[in-house]
């Protein structure tokens, strides 16, 4: 996946951040959507837990390319890869996260960083139920999967560890991730956990993968 092919600041609530807003430093990030058949569970016992997650969530998958856009509490956040590191880590990026109603801006800014044409828009600002069944329709290049997702974190030697389940209708996707900002320390955890041997499968891929969707990247 190539670069983007503009540079824009990042947004909050559609507005650009200011220079004192908080920083969060890109995390580097490991994920594995084959079941791991009890092999966590004599690590999680032992670790520092965090609480449960329940959410729903609508993830906005193209066909064209694995950035990551998630809609949530009336957010949308568009994530991409900004780089590939030791032992296949990937260290993904915040670049736009907007509440609705949005700018038809951040509607532009959302299909440039697709690689589509962008769709006739005929209002300056898209609830939620405008971009999902006004906008993306106009692309046949994007799917809408909306699920629900109950995710269990715990921490291990310092390192973020997840266990997500989504359920989307009848289909019910299982991933494990890691992330930590170090990718020395990411690598070690995942060794500790005996997983050196599994692919990396971003999100957008994973549930293109159990979804049966065709790709184009």
């Amino acid at each position: 996946m190539g670069p983007l092919r503009f540079r824009f600041p990042t947004l909050v609530s559609g507005k650009p951040m200011s220079s004192a807003a908080p920083f969060t430093m890109p995390r580097w990030e490991w994920r594995t959507f084959v079941p791991l058949e009890g092999e966590l569970s004599r690590f999680q016992h032992r670790s520092l837990q965090a609480a449960s997650i329940d959410a729903h969530e609508i993830s906005i998958l193209c066909l064209k390319s694995l950035h990551d856009v998630l809609i949530a509490d009336e957010s949308i956040l568009l994530k991409w890869r900004k780089q590939v590191g030791p032992g296949g880590l990937e260290r993904w990026d915040s670049v736009l996260n907007a509440t609705f109603p949005c700018t038809a801006r951040v509607v532009g800014q959302l299909f440039e960083t697709w690689g589509l044409p962008l769709p006739v828009l005929e209002r300056t600002h898209y609830t939620q139920s405008e971009f999902l069944h006004e906008v993306l329709p106009q692309s046949p290049e994007l799917r809408v999967v909306e699920y629900d997702r109950r995710t269990k974190r715990f921490f291990l030697d310092g390192a973020s560890c997840e266990v997500t389940e989504l359920t989307s209708g009848t289909v019910k996707v299982e991933s494990f991730s890691i992330e930590h900002e170090d990718p020395v320390l990411t690598l070690q955890v995942i060794h500790r956990l005996g997983l050196q041997t599994r692919t990396n499968t971003c999100y957008p891929l994973g549930l293109k993968t159990a979804l049966h969707l065709s790709t184009q990247h």
